[in-house]
């Protein structure tokens, strides 16, 4: 649940002005629980053919604040109905691209959860948290 390197650059940057925050970020799920370290070259994520990152923003129409250093996201998130089973999920990233690209923040769903072939995957409100600590 930590900013990447390059998140931190980017958060300050932003900051600071040196530099535009990007205005799409990719979410990403996987079976283990990326690290702050994590690039997406060593990111695990499903195999399966319907699989792929969803595209999701920044701001208060995409994130709240959860608690005084805490943001989640503010509305749910739905992805493809998987066609074959993806496993146990229990990661979360967020990334730059829909390939090989730079994550910004990664962490632990807070319920990891089975995505069974036919299943509905919704994450709610607050399923993906985010903090400085």
């Amino acid at each position: 649940m930590g900013f990447t390197p390059y998140g931190r650059r980017i958060m300050l940057g932003t900051m600071f002005g040196l530099n535009t925050a990007p205005t799409t970020a990719y979410l990403a799920l996987s079976p283990t629980i990326p690290t702050s370290a994590s690039t997406s070259e060593f990111l695990v994520e499903p195999g399966a053919a319907e699989y792929a990152r969803k595209v999701y923003g920044y701001g208060a129409n995409f994130w709240a604040f959860q608690g005084w250093a805490e943001v989640g996201n503010s509305v749910p998130i739905q992805f493809v109905t998987p066609a074959s089973d993806w496993g146990m999920l229990r990661g979360w990233a967020l990334t730059t691209g829909l390939g090989v690209s730079d994550i910004i923040v990664s962490g632990p769903l807070r319920q990891p959860r089975r995505a069974a072939a036919g299943t509905t995957l919704i994450f709610a409100v607050g399923a993906l948290r985010c903090s400085l600590r």
